[in-house]
Protein backbone atom coordinates (compact mmCIF):
# COMPACT_ATOMS: atom_id res chain seq x y z
CA UNK A 1 0.00 0.00 0.00
CA UNK A 2 1.35 3.11 -0.69
CA UNK A 3 0.64 5.89 1.49
CA UNK A 4 1.74 8.86 -0.19
CA UNK A 5 -0.23 8.45 -3.65
CA UNK A 6 -3.12 10.55 -3.47
CA UNK A 7 -3.94 9.92 -7.06
CA UNK A 8 -4.63 6.12 -7.11
CA UNK A 9 -8.20 5.78 -9.12
CA UNK A 10 -10.58 3.16 -8.41
CA UNK A 11 -11.86 0.32 -10.61
CA UNK A 12 -15.21 0.08 -9.49
CA UNK A 13 -18.04 2.79 -9.26
CA UNK A 14 -20.57 1.81 -6.22
CA UNK A 15 -23.39 3.74 -8.06
CA UNK A 16 -23.39 6.60 -11.31
CA UNK A 17 -22.32 9.18 -8.56
CA UNK A 18 -25.15 11.68 -8.80
CA UNK A 19 -25.19 13.86 -6.73
CA UNK A 20 -28.27 15.33 -7.05
CA UNK A 21 -31.52 16.58 -4.22
CA UNK A 22 -32.32 14.36 -2.40
CA UNK A 23 -28.64 12.82 -2.12
CA UNK A 24 -27.34 16.05 -0.56
CA UNK A 25 -30.69 16.31 1.79
CA UNK A 26 -29.68 13.00 3.05
CA UNK A 27 -26.23 13.25 3.44
CA UNK A 28 -26.69 16.65 5.66
CA UNK A 29 -29.48 14.80 7.33
CA UNK A 30 -27.40 11.94 8.74
CA UNK A 31 -24.45 14.56 9.40
CA UNK A 32 -26.56 16.74 11.91
CA UNK A 33 -28.45 13.74 13.42
CA UNK A 34 -24.99 12.17 14.57
CA UNK A 35 -23.71 15.97 15.35
CA UNK A 36 -26.82 16.54 17.06
CA UNK A 37 -26.21 13.26 19.04
CA UNK A 38 -22.62 14.27 19.92
CA UNK A 39 -23.44 17.88 21.29
CA UNK A 40 -26.32 17.51 23.00
CA UNK A 41 -26.55 14.96 25.96
CA UNK A 42 -29.94 14.24 25.56
CA UNK A 43 -29.90 10.50 27.73
CA UNK A 44 -28.59 12.54 30.56
CA UNK A 45 -30.09 15.99 30.51
CA UNK A 46 -33.38 16.71 32.26
CA UNK A 47 -34.81 18.75 29.13
CA UNK A 48 -38.39 17.84 26.91
CA UNK A 49 -42.02 17.17 27.11
CA UNK A 50 -44.60 14.81 27.59
CA UNK A 51 -47.40 14.28 25.46
CA UNK A 52 -49.63 11.95 27.35
CA UNK A 53 -47.48 8.97 28.59
CA UNK A 54 -44.79 9.56 25.60
CA UNK A 55 -41.49 11.94 26.66
CA UNK A 56 -40.74 13.85 23.79
CA UNK A 57 -36.96 14.85 23.95
CA UNK A 58 -34.89 17.41 21.67
CA UNK A 59 -32.99 13.91 19.86
CA UNK A 60 -36.74 12.68 19.39
CA UNK A 61 -37.51 15.57 17.49
CA UNK A 62 -34.51 15.91 15.51
CA UNK A 63 -35.03 12.53 14.49
CA UNK A 64 -37.92 13.02 13.00
CA UNK A 65 -37.08 16.15 11.16
CA UNK A 66 -34.08 14.61 9.57
CA UNK A 67 -35.07 11.10 8.95
CA UNK A 68 -37.60 11.52 5.75
CA UNK A 69 -34.90 12.78 3.79
CA UNK A 70 -32.91 9.30 4.34
CA UNK A 71 -35.96 7.03 4.21
CA UNK A 72 -36.96 8.77 0.60
CA UNK A 73 -33.27 7.85 -0.61
CA UNK A 74 -33.40 4.50 0.90
CA UNK A 75 -36.72 3.75 -1.01
CA UNK A 76 -35.61 5.32 -4.15
CA UNK A 77 -32.35 3.25 -4.30
CA UNK A 78 -33.68 0.45 -2.48
CA UNK A 79 -33.59 -2.04 -6.16
CA UNK A 80 -29.81 -0.95 -6.25
CA UNK A 81 -29.03 -1.90 -2.89
CA UNK A 82 -28.90 -5.74 -2.68
CA UNK A 83 -29.61 -7.21 0.69
CA UNK A 84 -26.37 -9.08 1.84
CA UNK A 85 -25.62 -11.61 4.97
CA UNK A 86 -24.86 -8.25 7.02
CA UNK A 87 -28.61 -6.96 6.20
CA UNK A 88 -30.25 -9.53 6.41
CA UNK A 89 -28.78 -10.41 9.90
CA UNK A 90 -29.53 -7.22 11.43
CA UNK A 91 -33.14 -6.63 10.37
CA UNK A 92 -33.67 -9.84 11.67
CA UNK A 93 -31.71 -8.65 15.53
CA UNK A 94 -33.75 -5.53 15.21
CA UNK A 95 -36.54 -7.40 14.50
CA UNK A 96 -35.86 -9.99 17.51
CA UNK A 97 -34.95 -7.03 20.25
CA UNK A 98 -38.12 -4.71 19.16
CA UNK A 99 -39.96 -7.27 19.60
CA UNK A 100 -38.73 -8.63 23.06
CA UNK A 101 -38.10 -5.34 23.99
CA UNK A 102 -41.72 -4.17 23.56
CA UNK A 103 -43.13 -7.20 25.68
CA UNK A 104 -40.87 -6.65 28.22
CA UNK A 105 -41.90 -3.00 28.44
CA UNK A 106 -44.46 -1.62 30.74
CA UNK A 107 -44.49 2.21 29.81
CA UNK A 108 -45.22 3.69 26.72
CA UNK A 109 -41.58 5.83 27.06
CA UNK A 110 -40.42 2.88 27.47
CA UNK A 111 -41.61 1.29 24.19
CA UNK A 112 -41.07 4.22 22.47
CA UNK A 113 -37.34 4.40 23.33
CA UNK A 114 -36.88 0.78 22.20
CA UNK A 115 -38.81 2.03 18.89
CA UNK A 116 -36.54 4.79 18.40
CA UNK A 117 -33.47 2.71 19.04
CA UNK A 118 -34.17 0.02 16.34
CA UNK A 119 -35.29 3.32 13.86
CA UNK A 120 -31.53 4.57 14.43
CA UNK A 121 -29.77 1.85 14.00
CA UNK A 122 -31.71 1.08 10.93
CA UNK A 123 -31.88 4.84 9.45
CA UNK A 124 -28.14 5.16 10.18
CA UNK A 125 -26.47 1.83 9.02
CA UNK A 126 -29.05 1.75 5.37
CA UNK A 127 -28.81 5.36 5.12
CA UNK A 128 -25.10 5.81 4.87
CA UNK A 129 -24.81 2.07 3.09
CA UNK A 130 -26.14 4.40 -0.27
CA UNK A 131 -25.04 7.91 1.12
CA UNK A 132 -21.74 6.53 1.68
CA UNK A 133 -21.28 6.02 -2.31
CA UNK A 134 -20.36 9.39 -2.95
CA UNK A 135 -17.36 11.13 -2.92
CA UNK A 136 -19.16 14.36 -1.06
CA UNK A 137 -20.12 11.88 1.51
CA UNK A 138 -17.31 10.02 2.47
CA UNK A 139 -15.43 13.46 2.70
CA UNK A 140 -17.77 15.09 4.93
CA UNK A 141 -18.24 11.80 7.11
CA UNK A 142 -14.25 12.31 7.77
CA UNK A 143 -14.35 15.84 7.76
CA UNK A 144 -17.34 16.13 10.28
CA UNK A 145 -16.03 13.82 13.40
CA UNK A 146 -12.65 15.48 12.57
CA UNK A 147 -14.53 18.92 13.47
CA UNK A 148 -16.33 17.58 15.86
CA UNK A 149 -13.45 15.82 17.61
CA UNK A 150 -11.29 19.10 18.13
CA UNK A 151 -14.55 20.77 19.61
CA UNK A 152 -15.93 18.05 22.13
CA UNK A 153 -11.76 17.40 23.11
CA UNK A 154 -11.18 21.50 23.13
CA UNK A 155 -13.91 21.75 25.03
CA UNK A 156 -13.01 18.80 27.63
CA UNK A 157 -9.87 20.04 28.70
CA UNK A 158 -11.37 23.93 29.13
CA UNK A 159 -14.40 21.73 31.60
CA UNK A 160 -11.47 20.09 33.42
CA UNK A 161 -9.78 23.00 34.26
CA UNK A 162 -12.43 25.49 35.47
CA UNK A 163 -14.15 21.85 36.72
CA UNK A 164 -17.75 22.57 35.47
CA UNK A 165 -19.43 21.67 32.58
CA UNK A 166 -20.85 25.55 31.60
CA UNK A 167 -22.91 24.25 29.18
CA UNK A 168 -24.81 21.40 30.64
CA UNK A 169 -23.99 21.24 34.10
CA UNK A 170 -27.68 22.47 35.40
CA UNK A 171 -29.37 19.87 32.49
CA UNK A 172 -27.15 16.88 33.73
CA UNK A 173 -26.63 17.45 37.47
CA UNK A 174 -29.47 14.36 38.77
CA UNK A 175 -27.47 12.01 35.89
CA UNK A 176 -23.86 12.76 36.45
CA UNK A 177 -22.29 12.98 39.76
CA UNK A 178 -19.84 16.37 39.58
CA UNK A 179 -16.24 17.16 41.05
CA UNK A 180 -16.15 14.83 44.56
CA UNK A 181 -13.07 13.28 46.04
CA UNK A 182 -10.48 15.67 44.83
CA UNK A 183 -10.48 14.52 41.43
CA UNK A 184 -13.25 15.90 38.57
CA UNK A 185 -13.91 13.74 35.03
CA UNK A 186 -14.57 15.87 32.32
CA UNK A 187 -17.87 14.96 29.87
CA UNK A 188 -17.66 17.74 27.12
CA UNK A 189 -21.09 18.33 25.11
CA UNK A 190 -21.21 14.22 25.99
CA UNK A 191 -22.02 15.61 29.72
CA UNK A 192 -20.72 11.85 30.34
CA UNK A 193 -16.73 11.14 31.28
CA UNK A 194 -17.00 7.19 30.27
CA UNK A 195 -19.20 8.22 27.27
CA UNK A 196 -16.70 10.76 26.27
CA UNK A 197 -13.43 8.42 26.33
CA UNK A 198 -15.47 6.73 24.16
CA UNK A 199 -15.92 9.12 21.69
CA UNK A 200 -12.29 10.29 22.05
CA UNK A 201 -11.35 6.61 21.21
CA UNK A 202 -13.88 6.32 17.97
CA UNK A 203 -12.83 9.64 16.23
CA UNK A 204 -8.94 9.46 17.43
CA UNK A 205 -8.06 7.16 14.32
CA UNK A 206 -9.61 9.75 11.70
CA UNK A 207 -6.76 11.77 13.05
CA UNK A 208 -4.14 9.29 12.65
CA UNK A 209 -5.32 8.63 8.89
CA UNK A 210 -4.39 11.92 8.18
CA UNK A 211 -1.15 12.27 9.83
CA UNK A 212 -0.35 9.79 7.78
CA UNK A 213 -1.56 11.14 4.36
CA UNK A 214 -0.08 14.25 4.97
CA UNK A 215 2.40 15.32 2.43
CA UNK A 216 4.60 18.06 4.08
CA UNK A 217 6.00 18.81 7.32
CA UNK A 218 3.70 21.38 8.82
CA UNK A 219 0.54 19.48 7.98
CA UNK A 220 2.35 16.51 10.11
CA UNK A 221 2.67 18.97 12.91
CA UNK A 222 -0.95 20.32 12.83
CA UNK A 223 -2.76 16.28 12.58
CA UNK A 224 0.08 15.45 15.33
CA UNK A 225 -1.07 18.50 17.49
CA UNK A 226 -4.97 17.65 16.69
CA UNK A 227 -3.64 13.79 17.73
CA UNK A 228 -2.04 15.08 21.08
CA UNK A 229 -5.30 16.86 21.97
CA UNK A 230 -7.75 13.83 21.46
CA UNK A 231 -5.18 11.91 24.09
CA UNK A 232 -4.89 14.75 27.05
CA UNK A 233 -8.93 14.68 26.44
CA UNK A 234 -9.09 11.34 26.62
CA UNK A 235 -6.72 11.78 30.23
CA UNK A 236 -9.14 14.20 31.67
CA UNK A 237 -12.39 11.93 31.11
CA UNK A 238 -10.21 9.48 34.21
CA UNK A 239 -11.84 6.65 32.37
CA UNK A 240 -9.56 3.67 32.70
CA UNK A 241 -11.93 1.51 30.24
CA UNK A 242 -11.22 4.12 27.59
CA UNK A 243 -7.52 4.63 28.17
CA UNK A 244 -7.47 0.75 27.75
CA UNK A 245 -8.75 0.39 24.76
CA UNK A 246 -7.00 4.03 22.97
CA UNK A 247 -3.67 2.22 24.71
CA UNK A 248 -4.54 -1.51 22.70
CA UNK A 249 -5.54 0.53 19.17
CA UNK A 250 -2.34 2.83 19.23
CA UNK A 251 -0.32 -0.28 19.55
CA UNK A 252 -2.06 -1.38 16.75
CA UNK A 253 -2.03 1.00 15.14
CA UNK A 254 2.03 1.61 16.23
CA UNK A 255 2.87 -1.63 14.40
CA UNK A 256 1.02 -1.36 11.47
CA UNK A 257 2.50 2.19 10.47
CA UNK A 258 5.70 0.73 11.32
CA UNK A 259 5.95 -1.64 8.82
CA UNK A 260 6.05 1.18 6.43
CA UNK A 261 9.75 2.18 6.72
CA UNK A 262 8.10 6.02 5.26
CA UNK A 263 6.15 6.53 8.54
CA UNK A 264 9.18 5.19 11.13
CA UNK A 265 10.52 8.90 11.98
CA UNK A 266 7.09 10.36 12.12
CA UNK A 267 5.59 8.08 14.41
CA UNK A 268 8.50 7.72 16.39
CA UNK A 269 8.39 10.95 16.87
CA UNK A 270 4.66 11.89 17.47
CA UNK A 271 4.98 9.24 20.28
CA UNK A 272 8.02 11.26 22.08
CA UNK A 273 5.63 14.35 21.51
CA UNK A 274 2.24 12.49 22.66
CA UNK A 275 4.65 10.79 25.93
CA UNK A 276 6.00 14.29 26.79
CA UNK A 277 2.44 16.24 26.45
CA UNK A 278 0.83 13.56 29.04
CA UNK A 279 3.94 13.74 31.17
CA UNK A 280 3.12 17.52 31.51
CA UNK A 281 -0.30 17.36 31.99
CA UNK A 282 0.10 14.76 34.13
CA UNK A 283 2.47 16.45 36.34
CA UNK A 284 0.58 19.89 36.77
CA UNK A 285 -2.96 17.80 37.19
CA UNK A 286 -1.30 15.51 39.69
CA UNK A 287 -3.52 14.91 42.50
CA UNK A 288 -6.56 15.12 40.32
CA UNK A 289 -5.17 12.34 38.16
CA UNK A 290 -3.85 10.15 41.26
CA UNK A 291 -7.14 10.64 43.51
CA UNK A 292 -9.70 9.96 39.77
CA UNK A 293 -7.45 6.90 39.31
CA UNK A 294 -6.10 5.39 42.67
CA UNK A 295 -8.82 6.65 45.40
CA UNK A 296 -10.96 4.26 46.92
CA UNK A 297 -13.94 5.36 46.18
CA UNK A 298 -12.79 5.05 42.57
CA UNK A 299 -11.58 1.61 42.57
CA UNK A 300 -14.72 0.55 44.10
CA UNK A 301 -16.28 2.23 41.54
CA UNK A 302 -14.10 1.03 38.87
CA UNK A 303 -13.85 -2.63 39.67
CA UNK A 304 -15.76 -4.00 43.01
CA UNK A 305 -18.99 -2.50 41.35
CA UNK A 306 -18.80 -3.72 37.63
CA UNK A 307 -17.54 -7.35 39.42
CA UNK A 308 -20.40 -7.53 41.86
CA UNK A 309 -22.79 -7.21 39.15
CA UNK A 310 -20.85 -9.61 36.79
CA UNK A 311 -20.93 -12.34 39.24
CA UNK A 312 -24.74 -12.03 39.34
CA UNK A 313 -25.33 -12.17 35.76
CA UNK A 314 -25.26 -16.15 35.24
CA UNK A 315 -28.04 -16.57 38.24
CA UNK A 316 -30.07 -13.54 36.00
CA UNK A 317 -29.41 -15.56 32.93
CA UNK A 318 -30.19 -18.94 34.29
CA UNK A 319 -34.14 -17.58 35.17
CA UNK A 320 -34.47 -16.34 31.67
CA UNK A 321 -32.22 -18.37 29.29
CA UNK A 322 -33.73 -18.62 26.15
CA UNK A 323 -34.99 -15.11 25.12
CA UNK A 324 -33.85 -12.74 28.01
CA UNK A 325 -35.36 -10.05 30.13
CA UNK A 326 -35.81 -7.55 27.31
CA UNK A 327 -33.89 -4.51 26.17
CA UNK A 328 -32.89 -2.06 28.95
CA UNK A 329 -34.24 -4.35 31.74
CA UNK A 330 -30.96 -6.30 32.30
CA UNK A 331 -29.68 -3.84 34.68
CA UNK A 332 -32.47 -3.66 36.74
CA UNK A 333 -32.75 -7.54 36.87
CA UNK A 334 -29.23 -8.07 38.19
CA UNK A 335 -29.28 -5.20 40.58
CA UNK A 336 -32.15 -7.19 42.31
CA UNK A 337 -30.11 -10.19 42.69
CA UNK A 338 -27.11 -8.11 44.39
CA UNK A 339 -29.67 -6.03 46.50
CA UNK A 340 -32.96 -7.58 47.15
CA UNK A 341 -33.86 -5.03 49.59
CA UNK A 342 -33.51 -1.61 48.02
CA UNK A 343 -36.09 0.64 47.06
CA UNK A 344 -36.31 0.68 43.70
CA UNK A 345 -38.62 3.60 43.74
CA UNK A 346 -36.06 5.97 45.27
CA UNK A 347 -32.80 4.42 43.24
CA UNK A 348 -31.45 3.57 40.23
CA UNK A 349 -30.45 0.27 39.45
CA UNK A 350 -26.51 -0.57 39.04
CA UNK A 351 -25.03 -0.88 35.65
CA UNK A 352 -23.82 -4.03 34.35
CA UNK A 353 -21.20 -2.06 32.20
CA UNK A 354 -20.19 -4.97 29.97
CA UNK A 355 -21.95 -5.12 26.19
CA UNK A 356 -21.74 -8.31 26.23
CA UNK A 357 -22.72 -9.76 29.70
CA UNK A 358 -25.78 -6.96 28.86
CA UNK A 359 -26.62 -8.74 25.59
CA UNK A 360 -26.58 -12.55 27.54
CA UNK A 361 -29.34 -10.88 30.47
CA UNK A 362 -31.58 -8.62 27.95
CA UNK A 363 -31.82 -10.81 24.99
CA UNK A 364 -31.05 -14.33 26.51
CA UNK A 365 -29.51 -17.28 23.78
CA UNK A 366 -31.38 -16.19 20.95
CA UNK A 367 -30.00 -12.63 21.16
CA UNK A 368 -26.31 -14.02 21.75
CA UNK A 369 -26.49 -16.40 18.56
CA UNK A 370 -27.56 -13.11 16.77
CA UNK A 371 -25.41 -10.90 17.91
CA UNK A 372 -22.12 -13.57 17.49
CA UNK A 373 -23.14 -13.94 13.72
CA UNK A 374 -23.62 -10.03 13.37
CA UNK A 375 -20.22 -9.64 14.36
CA UNK A 376 -19.01 -12.29 12.84
CA UNK A 377 -20.51 -10.83 9.47
CA UNK A 378 -19.26 -7.49 10.39
CA UNK A 379 -15.40 -8.73 10.90
CA UNK A 380 -15.48 -9.99 7.34
CA UNK A 381 -17.09 -6.75 6.09
CA UNK A 382 -14.37 -4.63 7.62
CA UNK A 383 -12.01 -7.27 7.11
CA UNK A 384 -13.04 -7.32 2.96
CA UNK A 385 -12.22 -3.84 2.81
CA UNK A 386 -9.01 -3.38 4.27
CA UNK A 387 -7.28 -6.13 3.21
CA UNK A 388 -7.30 -4.56 -0.36
CA UNK A 389 -3.76 -3.55 -1.53
CA UNK A 390 -5.15 -0.06 -2.55
CA UNK A 391 -6.26 3.52 -1.42
CA UNK A 392 -9.02 1.97 -0.48
CA UNK A 393 -7.97 -0.14 2.46
CA UNK A 394 -5.97 2.76 3.46
CA UNK A 395 -9.35 5.43 3.62
CA UNK A 396 -10.78 2.20 5.41
CA UNK A 397 -8.74 1.90 8.39
CA UNK A 398 -9.99 4.65 10.58
CA UNK A 399 -13.02 3.36 9.88
CA UNK A 400 -12.26 0.11 10.82
CA UNK A 401 -10.19 1.32 13.95
CA UNK A 402 -13.57 3.54 14.90
CA UNK A 403 -15.75 0.34 14.70
CA UNK A 404 -13.37 -1.76 17.02
CA UNK A 405 -12.96 0.58 19.75
CA UNK A 406 -16.58 0.45 20.20
CA UNK A 407 -16.68 -3.23 20.33
CA UNK A 408 -13.74 -3.19 22.43
CA UNK A 409 -14.54 -0.70 25.36
CA UNK A 410 -17.54 -2.59 25.26
CA UNK A 411 -16.19 -5.02 28.28
CA UNK A 412 -16.30 -2.35 30.44
CA UNK A 413 -19.07 -0.56 29.18
CA UNK A 414 -22.43 -0.70 27.68
CA UNK A 415 -21.14 0.90 24.53
CA UNK A 416 -23.92 -0.51 21.76
CA UNK A 417 -26.60 0.63 24.35
CA UNK A 418 -25.12 4.39 24.95
CA UNK A 419 -26.59 6.96 22.22
CA UNK A 420 -23.45 8.77 20.86
CA UNK A 421 -21.55 5.29 20.92
CA UNK A 422 -24.23 3.46 19.04
CA UNK A 423 -24.91 5.94 16.62
CA UNK A 424 -21.39 6.47 15.46
CA UNK A 425 -21.04 2.92 15.19
CA UNK A 426 -23.83 2.10 13.08
CA UNK A 427 -23.29 5.41 10.77
CA UNK A 428 -19.72 4.06 10.35
CA UNK A 429 -20.72 0.55 9.56
CA UNK A 430 -23.17 1.78 7.08
CA UNK A 431 -20.08 3.83 5.41
CA UNK A 432 -18.05 0.51 5.91
CA UNK A 433 -21.07 -1.26 4.06
CA UNK A 434 -20.83 1.09 1.29
CA UNK A 435 -17.02 0.95 0.56
CA UNK A 436 -16.81 -2.86 0.76
CA UNK A 437 -17.86 -2.74 -2.53
CA UNK A 438 -15.60 -0.47 -3.75
CA UNK A 439 -15.69 3.78 -4.22
CA UNK A 440 -16.04 6.32 -6.47
CA UNK A 441 -13.16 7.75 -8.63
CA UNK A 442 -11.37 11.07 -7.29
CA UNK A 443 -11.87 9.61 -3.16
CA UNK A 444 -8.01 9.72 -1.95
CA UNK A 445 -8.04 13.10 -3.59
CA UNK A 446 -10.88 14.23 -1.43
CA UNK A 447 -9.64 13.24 1.34
CA UNK A 448 -6.00 13.66 1.37
CA UNK A 449 -4.13 16.12 4.07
Amino acid sequence: MNFTDSKTQFDALLSDNREDGLNRAALSALVVLVAGTLLFPDTLAEVGFHVGPLRISPLGILFVLTAPAVLLLIWRERSSLKLQALDVTLLVAIAYITSRGLLAENTTSAKGLVIAYSGYVLVLYFGMAIVGRQIIAVRNVFFMFIGLGVLIAGYALIEFYITRNVLYGELTQASVSSSRGGYYRSGSTLAHPVALGLFLAQVAPFFVFYFIQAGTRWKKIAWGAGIILIVLALEATVTKGAWATALLLSLAAIIWGWCKRTQRRSIFILSVCTILAVSVFTAFSFDTMSNGVFSKSRKEESFVSRWNMWEKVPEAFYSQPLFGYGMWRGNTAVSRLLFPDRDYTEKKPDTIDNVYLTTLVEEGIVGIILGGVLLWLISKKVWRVVRRNDSLAIMAMPLAFSISAVLIDGMTFDSLLVWPSMVCFWFLLGLIRALADGAPPGTNDALSG
